[in-house]
């Protein structure tokens, strides 16, 4: 179960889908096919929340997300655990997901095209670290569940390692072959942006690219959560950034995206 709202123009939308749907979609599955092999769901990293430190969060720790889009994913977690007696549930928590196809990086890619890159900094100084993971390492991770046997079990899906946002747009950088100018955005700036953004496509009646739910999510100094179970229960090695990223800015680049 992937189907999931990112951006709304209110609020109770998260919840109306990422919840309220997911609670719809268990109860419905339970009813008419309750002899299902496994049911996956397809959470994300923000309903676990930031890390206090460098120290990566594993499925264990306790769950603190900041943002509307992260506890309505979490309630979507609880909502398909509730059935995990009777149904075989696997949740998959990715980390920012970027690839070919992807919206919410392509703003950082554009950027880069044209010699910029904004580093993004947190309410309290210092830097943030972020883990990405390519799309197709998903959709793996999905058919190689397929072949296992446990459920009941939270994985972390993403590459393990954490970057800074100056590391990711060095990377970007090489990718479309451009020095960039790296200038730094503070959380004020980005939250100013993000309320300005909101509520100009609000009265548009459009939800905005960028609202003051994600830039909750963006000014956090630590995404940090330990995938290193998920490689090694699967045998499993995430694409590289490197690599996704120079797939991601060739396939922006054949179709006119940059």
């Amino acid at each position: 179960h992937s189907a999931a709202v990112l951006r709304v123009v209110h609020a109770e939308t998260y919840y109306d889908v990422n919840h309220a749907g997911t609670k719809n979609l268990i109860e419905a599955t339970r009813q008419h096919n309750p002899k299902i092999k496994r049911f996956v769901y397809i959470s994300s990293q923000a309903a676990m929340g930031p890390s206090e430190s460098c120290a990566p969060r594993t499925a264990s720790s306790n769950c603190a997300p900041v943002s509307d889009y992260g506890r309505s994913k979490l309630l979507g977690e609880e909502e398909a655990l509730k059935f995990s007696d009777r149904i075989p549930v696997t949740i998959l928590r990715p980390s920012a997901v970027y690839g070919p196809g992807d919206k919410d990086l392509l703003l950082f890619f554009r950027l880069a095209n044209r010699g910029f890159f904004p580093v993004l900094s947190p309410c309290k100084g210092g830097e943030c670290f972020v883990q990405l993971v390519f799309v197709d390492d998903i959709a793996e991770v999905c058919l190689l569940l397929l072949t296992r046997k446990p459920a009941n079990t939270t994985y972390f899906v993403s590459q393990n390692t954490p970057y800074t946002w100056k590391q990711v747009g060095e990377i970007i950088s090489r990718a479309v072959n451009k020095k960039l100018f790296f200038f730094k955005l503070p959380a004020g700036v980005l939250n100013l942006g993000a309320t300005i953004s909101e509520t100009f496509m609000k009265l548009k009646g459009q939800p905005a690219n960028l609202n003051r739910d994600k830039a909750t999510e963006l000014c956090q100094p630590y995404w940090i959560a330990d995938s290193s179970i998920t490689e090694k229960e699967f045998g499993f090695n995430f694409t590289p950034l490197e690599k996704g990223v120079e797939i991601t800015y060739n396939w922006y680049r054949q179709n006119k995206w940059v």
